[in-house]
């Protein structure tokens, strides 16, 4: 007689979080790949609407993060998962890498909404400093996208293995 090993629960709150975290990076690396068609566009006559959306798209994206590490917390309190509250300090570290680009995406929603003097006032007398200075954030916003990629992967990988069980 073989023994039966018993299963953990997949809670609601867990499946909630996971759904949240996957679907937070993929909709990120969509919006990723499509700055290599779009970003060259900076200099066109829509590009004031390109900065707006992109701008709109990382402070959202630094919303989803906060909403993630809630969720993470919410659902390792709920399953006394360890593995969870692992992930929701990874969250919080992803979202203070993410959040260090603000000033950039900031200037960049200041010239999407036509305000370019209170751009210019933020990049300062120099854009070229201004970018040399942006380059070791744009590391930490890479890092960052590699933590939530690896967040995401182990949720999508939890999920498809629940549906499995599930049938």
């Amino acid at each position: 007689m073989g023994i039966k090993i018993k299963r953990e629960p997949f809670y609601k709150i867990e499946k909630i979080y996971r759904l949240t975290a996957s679907l937070t990076f993929y909709v990120a690396l969509a919006v990723i790949l499509s700055a290599v068609v779009i970003v060259p566009l900076f200099g066109s006559s829509d590009a004031n609407w390109i900065m707006l959306m992109y701008s709109g798209f990382y402070f959202l994206f630094c919303l989803a993060l906060c909403g993630c590490a809630v969720l993470s917390a919410m659902a390792c309190y709920k399953t006394k998962n360890e593995n969870l509250g692992v992930q929701c300090l990874l969250h919080i570290i992803d979202f203070i890498l993410t959040f260090l680009n603000y000033k950039l995406f900031w200037v960049f929603f200041l010239y999407g909404i036509n305000k370019d003097g209170s751009a210019d006032r933020f990049v300062g007398a120099s854009s070229d400093a201004f970018v040399s200075d942006s380059i070791d954030k744009w590391i930490y916003l890479i890092i960052a996208l590699i933590i939530s990629c690896v967040i995401a992967v182990l949720s999508t990988v939890k999920l498809v293995k629940e549906k499995n069980y599930e049938r």
